[in-house]
């Protein structure tokens, strides 16, 4: 584009002005701290160096591709994990707000580390963590196929297919089924391997079959279950028997699978499952199809990372968004975005610009080229701000250099932030880096420090702390800071002797397990069961006991039987038609509840329909009453919160409700003016 078109485009186009914005993002007036009466702190690490290359007369055969050892990532990785364990283990202090500010001893969940994108350091730091026995939560969002855990299933499965994949067949061996939990390696290691394929035979599973190695007379028995079922049974249950499969050894393979891969691996296992079921329910089920169709979804899983499973959470600043931490780490800071346009630029009367040439723009492509150049440093900031911000008592920048020079991008966030530290009221302070710097021969310069500095409480103080607080597994209901009071609506009595739940059967007793197990299968069939057609239910309901080991064919023909009885009551039959909906959160506050109380429970079952309100509330391992009467108050009280909240939103349709005792099981429903006395008696109780 040149001469007279040019010049309209530029004078045509207010937007595609040459002059630099210098403001951009910056436009703002500056952050002010929602919490302004605790002290914090801000701590910028200098950025790890690029190793030197040792001078070698040798020819070097590694990969390529192969990250060093000592690499300034992995030094970065492993000086970030030391400071987390070491600060967990001085029991380094945060704040917590109250009556007054006071300080507790940090726990692994007040840890926050961020990246911008996923990548080698994201994946390393994971790794160093857990090699310094810090409780992790691992990656915040997957792809499923690409989960160590789902690569050995997938393994299993095609292997099973086709007995003579012998790569399969190793990767199977090879995985954590066959490791005894509480060891470190294999208990199947490449020498094992190398031996077993030395034996005679044409494939690798026809060498296993006839091995008499007592080191692989698990597999090869557990294996033979696999390959004897593989044309039997559907997808799901052809996985969770070889999963919930007793082990040589006593615990499950899944129990050894969570013991060497961490709890991390817990979320891809049940989502793995999850599709397996959903696969069974589109239509007629095959392994070999459900394989396929898993190895070619790329789409990626969001896990959410809440703060109350005791770990340290690492993840990406957009996936912090809206949350917060006592301690935020920045380790990804050293290297600006880049422009992925290549010369093309959108403009509102030309379309598209294209040029590739960087030497020599005309000044409409150079404007448009400042202007995309101006929205990623934009943008670029905008994310440095979310990750700022996400800290509540310390903020730790570092970084590590990067590319063949070993530089930090000018104008990177740890090259801001540095240049930004260059101020009075800074000081040098000692970081873990001094530590990687003697192991691998560098001189670490000291960090700079803003504030005071982390006051480590120590053993003693976090006992004495923690002896002071109630347990977190009781979990008392919370005063809000309106003087609100969340309960479960089953606490609404709780302060009356008959409001409590009556005594579970002891798993001692006669029959105990047996009833309990009865119950939670109930439980899941009345869950699962409903959202199939119902010429389908039985089949799948047989299916699914088929998979539960330790059940008699009479036992499984008689949960199956009374669960479907239930299903086709025609007097409940809306409750699980279609339109119904399991495991419903319920929370708010109605009229009829007690005065600054707010409920907060969850419906097992729900339907809302033209003309009336259905739920029903399941109740496993319990001795189950004949009579209205006889059931606990607790019980009538729960439900009757539901009934209240339900008429709130509902004020035209009467809320029907009844209980549904699984260890029939039996449905009874709850009469509601019977409930209506049951929570004015709360009512007047809790105003007393």
């Amino acid at each position: 584009l040149t001469g007279t078109l040019e010049t309209k485009l530029l004078m045509a186009d207010p937007e595609t002005d040459a002059r630099r914005d210098a403001l951009a993002f910056h436009r703002y007036n500056g952050h002010r701290a929602a919490r302004a009466d605790a002290p914090g702190c801000v701590e910028i690490w200098p950025a790890i160096p690029k190793p030197e290359t040792p001078e070698t007369d040798t020819l070097d055969l590694r990969p390529v591709d192969e990250e060093r050892k000592d690499s300034a990532r992995n030094q970065l990785a492993a000086a970030l994990a030391d400071e987390i364990a070491g600060l967990l283990k001085r029991g380094d202090g945060v704040w917590t707000e109250g009556a007054a500010w006071s300080l507790r001893p940090a726990r692994p969940d007040d840890i926050l580390v961020l990246v911008r994108k996923r990548g080698g350091l994201f994946e390393e730091i994971i790794r160093r963590l857990k090699l310094k026995g810090v409780p992790v939560a691992g990656a915040d969002r997957m792809t499923l196929p690409d989960q160590l855990v789902v690569e050995d299933l997938i393994s299993l499965a095609r292997f099973a297919l086709l007995p003579d994949d012998d790569l399969s067949l190793a990767e199977v061996l090879k995985s954590p089924a066959f490791q005894q939990a509480g060891t470190q390696g294999p208990s199947l290691d490449d020498d094992a391997l190398f031996d077993l394929s030395r034996r005679p035979g044409r494939s690798l599973w026809e060498k296993l079959r006839h091995s008499d190695d007592a080191r692989f007379a698990e597999a090869r028995d557990a294996l033979e279950r696999v390959r004897a079922r593989v044309e039997t049974i559907a997808p799901y249950a052809f996985f969770a028997d070889f999963l919930n499969e007793k082990s040589a050894t006593g615990e499950s393979r899944l129990s050894r699978l969570y013991a060497r891969l961490g709890e991390e691996a817990r979320d891809p296992v049940e989502e793995f499952l999850s599709r397996a079921l959903e696969h069974e329910r589109e239509g007629a089920p095959s392994l070999a199809r459900f394989v396929q169709a898993l190895r070619s979804d790329a789409s990626d899983i969001k896990r959410e990372m809440d703060s109350g499973r005791g770990e340290v959470r690492v993840m990406t600043v957009h996936g912090a968004k809206g949350l917060e931490a006592p301690i935020v780490f920045l380790p990804d800071t050293t290297q600006t975005p880049t422009d992925r346009a290549g010369g093309l630029y959108g403009h509102a009367l030309a379309g598209f610009v294209w040029a590739p040439d960087s030497k020599a723009r005309p000044p409409l492509i150079q404007a448009l080229k400042e202007q995309a150049d101006l929205k990623i440093d934009g943008e670029y900031q905008r994310l440095l701000y979310v990750a700022m911000t996400r800290a509540r008592d310390r903020l730790v920048i570092c970084g590590h250099t990067h590319g063949i020079a070993g530089k930090v991008d000018e104008g990177s966030w740890h090259d801001r932030l540095f240049r930004a530290a260059q101020r009075d009221g800074w000081r040098s302070c000692k970081t873990p880096l001094e530590a990687q710097a003697e192991e691998n021969g560098w001189i670490a310069a000291p960090g700079l420090r803003l504030g005071p500095d982390p006051q480590a409480l120590g053993a003693a103080a976090r006992t004495r702390i923690s002896s002071t607080l109630p347990p977190e597994w009781i979990g008392p209901a919370r005063e809000e800071a309106d003087g609100e009071r969340v309960l479960a609506p089953s606490r609404l009595l709780e302060d009356d002797a008959g409001g409590l739940e009556p005594p579970s059967l002891s798993p001692l007793a006669e029959g105990g397990p047996d009833r309990f197990r009865r119950g939670s299968l109930i439980h899941k069939l009345l869950q699962t069961l409903p959202d199939l057609p119902a010429d389908r239910r039985a089949a799948s309901a047989r299916s699914f006991l088929a998979t539960k080991l330790g059940l008699t064919d009479h036992q499984r023909a008689e949960i199956a039987s009374e669960t479907l009885r239930v299903l086709d009551d025609r007097t409940f039959a809306a409750l699980f038609g279609e339109g119904s909906r399991a495991e419903v959160a319920l929370s708010g506050r109605a009229p009829g509840l007690p005065k600054g109380v707010v409920i907060n429970g969850q419906i097992d079952r729900l339907v809302i329909t033209d003309h009336e309100v259905m739920i029903v509330d399941y109740k496993t391992n319990r001795p189950p009453p004949f009579k209205v009467e006889e059931v606990a108050s607790s019980y009538l009280a729960q439900m009757a919160a539901y009934r209240a909240l339900l008429q709130a939103l509902e004020p035209n349709k009467p809320v029907r409700c009844a209980l549904l005792w699984t260890d029939g099981p039996r449905l009874m429903e709850l009469p509601g003016d019977y409930l209506d006395t049951v929570l004015n008696a709360a009512t007047r109780r809790r105003r007393t």
